[in-house]
């Protein structure tokens, strides 16, 4: 038995990578505990649990994955009737259908499930959007929710709960900008960046919270007066995350779908703030859903995707966006189109880690492209 095992713990550590890519994370979680080697090469992997595609299908009262290349189903009783409205560090931020409920919980943790929810106090309302930052364990666990309706003269209300408080703290601002156009928040999760918290509007622009002393700014027209398919009004979707050190949006434009890219300017001080194209995202692939959005080293040839909350109009394969094609092509080498008419699109489905992504060496983009400045691997998972 003990050269049996001394066997196991002789295999080198790129095979065991490469088993490692192929894996679930509950496959990994059995992985690890085989022995002290493979439990070290699994915690310190360049790759990270695979992302699953996580919804609910409300026929069959189960939520369905997509992982990859197939689909299998789980039961929580927890999450019936639930919607997704934020998921991070492995953990789900959920609602319940009276929209003042909340709880957390992490379903691919594992173990007691008494140990995988989090209840929260009741909202102060429904929330238009609310995320969090820190996993809900950590003390620096934060939850800000925005609350708003298209009423003239309504205010916004950003609402806050830190860790351990039991009542919300709602601050209230009029709900005016450049322009004399009113901030739309979208349904995307808000984003921690640079101390502050920064919600994406249904037209591209940014409103700005500050934690600590309350601020609320809106950065307006940050596309800027484009024609075409950069146009505020022909935006369909956006999703919004972190790439080293900058916030980046990620805009699909008219019914055909086409997809960009873009980077906030840096000059995030001044008043006029720009969203600036971004041609290629180099290594990367992009994991994009409202709930949601963080960006993987590419393998197999895994880069310079755009991986969205769609399906194949049969719901039998996931689809991604190549930025190098300008076409969405099936996972399963299925099919390819040129525009996004006949997907299936499934906004309240979320993009699932276990974990965030590890991070890692500085992924340079191709030369000579408009780029996102340096720094470490981090996502939207990794606030700073």
């Amino acid at each position: 038995m003990a050269a049996s095992v001394r066997d196991w713990a002789d295999l080198p550590y790129d095979l065991l990578n490469l088993i490692l890519s192929k894996m679930t994370a509950t496959e990994r979680h059995s992985f690890s505990r085989v022995c002290k080697l493979w439990n070290s090469a699994a915690a310190t992997s360049p790759y990270g649990p695979s992302p699953c595609l996580m919804y609910y299908h409300r026929t069959k009262y189960t939520w369905r994955f997509f992982h990859h290349n197939s689909f299998f189903n789980l039961t929580f009783p927890d999450l019936e009737h639930a919607e997704i409205r934020c998921a991070r560090h492995g953990w789900l931020l959920v609602s319940l259908p009276d929209n003042i409920t909340l709880f957390f919980f992490n379903p691919l943790g594992g173990g007691d499930v008494g140990l995988r929810r989090i209840h929260l106090p009741l909202s102060p309302g429904h929330f238009t959007t609310v995320g969090f930052v820190r996993p809900p364990t950590s003390s620096e666990c934060v939850v800000v929710g925005i609350s708003m309706v298209n009423i003239k003269d309504s205010p916004v209300r950003v609402s806050l709960l830190r860790h351990g408080e039991m009542e919300w703290a709602v601050n209230e601002y009029p709900n005016v900008k450049a322009g004399k156009r009113r901030f739309l928040a979208s349904q995307v999760a808000p984003v921690a960046h640079r101390g502050r918290i920064c919600f994406l509007g249904v037209d591209g622009d940014v409103g700005i919270f500050c934690p600590e002393s309350g601020r609320w700014v809106v950065r307006a027209r940050c596309l800027g007066r484009r024609r075409g398919h950069w146009a505020q009004t022909k935006i369909k979707d956006q999703f919004l995350l972190r790439i080293d050190g900058a916030l980046v949006g990620v805009f699909v434009f008219h019914d055909e779908g086409r997809v960009m890219v873009f980077r906030l300017s840096e000059a995030e001080e001044r008043r006029r703030v720009r969203w600036v194209p971004v041609e290629d995202v180099g290594d990367r692939a992009l994991y994009l859903s409202h709930a949601s959005s963080f960006w993987c080293l590419g393998r197999n040839g895994n880069n310079n995707r755009v991986y969205l909350p769609r399906l194949a109009g049969d719901a039998s394969a996931a689809v991604f966006y190549s930025l190098t094609t300008g076409k969405y092509h099936s996972v399963d080498d299925g099919g390819a189109w040129g525009d996004a008419y006949g997907l299936m699109r499934m906004d309240l489905a979320a993009w699932v880690t276990p974990d965030p992504p590890a991070r890692g060496t500085r992924v340079a983009l191709p030369a000579g492209r408009v780029g996102i400045s340096s720094g470490n691997h981090e996502s939207e998972l990794q606030e700073s």
